[in-house]
């Protein structure tokens, strides 16, 4: 129940302003070269190394995970992502001669050019708050894109400190948007607001309405949508290590993701050492809340993780 931050909540006008506005700066932003782009974007990565403590408790204090987790799962894989996209852009961008393929054309020459599609909107969920968001919107700001972004109202703090990362690190004004909308009238306006693709983590209802929404404007969204994972634990698995894995993906962020282990098939001759030995680590499990000032951060080993729930 405590109070732990405040964030204005926009209007469906203010995201139409804010996609206006985004086109304009896209039109500019597009006509720079991937490498100067991703030389800007790169400032990202001291930016989330400066503030990695008060990224992890704030993700925790939102969303009850755990300050390791956090950094594990979230902010280290937010690192690791702009080094390798940075890196990777501007080859991947770059236009490609295609070979001729038909005698008839050989006079001809055909290229592949990867055009930005202008303004892309991300809508993402509160179980990882930053890491989701964050390479969806890296990744379309290197295409050339500008981005308009949407969190879980759960998680708003973090939300709000995607802002100002994207802020801090030199972009233009204008070609990254953070707005505050209820969910259930972002989708919509997201698309009457004329965002030129959609990026949505969330469930499968309402991505089967935002693929229906996306339908009648032929817009491309990309949807990633809850799942139903199993884990398959064959007769010459090490099983120690089996049942470590098992333990860390059904329990780890108490559960609450989306390649999340639901369910385990084991092979008969390993069923029973490996259930005995899964229910004894499970028992041993610590739940707890790992926020207390007297919680050494850097002390805490996988082994000694608490899982919150």
């Amino acid at each position: 129940g405590e109070v732990i931050g405040q964030s204005p909540l926009n209007t469906t006008e203010e995201l139409f302003t804010a996609v206006a506005k985004a086109r304009g700066a896209q039109a500019d932003w597009a006509t720079i070269p991937p490498k100067k782009r991703a030389k800007v974007l790169m400032r990202l990565r001291p930016l989330l190394l400066e503030r990695a403590e008060a990224l992890a408790r704030t993700i925790s204090e939102e969303n009850g995970k755990t300050r390791v987790d956090a950094l594990a799962t979230e902010i280290l894989p937010c690192t690791m992502a702009v080094g390798y996209y940075c890196k990777m852009a501007p080859k991947w961008l770059k236009e490609k001669k295609l070979k001729n393929s038909n005698p008839v054309l050989i006079n001809k020459k055909s290229y592949l050019a990867r055009l930005p599609y202008g303004v892309t909107g991300v809508i993402s969920p509160w179980n990882y708050p930053l890491a989701i968001p964050f390479s969806e919107v890296l990744m379309s700001l290197l295409a050339g894109n500008a981005v308009v972004l949407k969190v879980a109202r759960q998680t708003q703090k973090v939300g709000r400190m995607l802002e100002q990362l994207f802020a801090d690190c030199g972009l233009p004004e204008d070609l990254f948007t953070y707005v505050n909308l209820p969910g259930a009238v972002a989708g919509a306006a997201f698309f009457e607001a004329g965002v030129d693709k959609l990026f949505f983590t969330g469930s499968v209802s309402v991505g089967k309405e935002l693929a229906a929404l996306a339908a009648k404007r032929l817009t491309p969204v990309s949807l990633e949508l809850g799942g139903n994972d199993a884990m398959i634990v064959c007769a010459d698995a090490n099983i120690s290590r089996a049942v470590r894995g098992a333990v860390w993906a059904g329990f780890q962020n108490a559960g609450q993701s989306c390649g999340g282990v639901e369910r385990i098939y084991a092979q008969q001759d390993v069923y029973e050492p490996f259930l005995e030995r899964l229910a004894e680590r499970v028992r041993n499990l610590r739940v707890g809340d790992d926020r207390r000032e007297d919680v050494d951060l850097g002390a805490i080993t996988t082994e000694k993780q608490t899982a919150t729930v």
